[in-house]
């Protein structure tokens, strides 16, 4: 995966990619909209990115 091989910044557009969809089809408190959101909250913490976090 993207984030095993250490690109973030492309992992992070990938699953901002996937938030918005998921968000859209599925409704922001289903399960697998829930987890993208987790995943995406990780690697903003290991990217410094803490403003991110916040947002979410």
């Amino acid at each position: 995966s993207l984030l095993q091989r250490g690109k973030l910044d492309e992992a992070e557009k990938m699953y901002q990619w996937a938030l918005e969809r998921k968000e859209k089809v599925l409704g922001p408190d289903h399960t697998s909209t829930l987890d993208t959101v987790n995943i995406l909250g990780a690697l903003y913490t290991d990217q410094g990115k803490l403003d991110g976090t916040e947002r979410m």
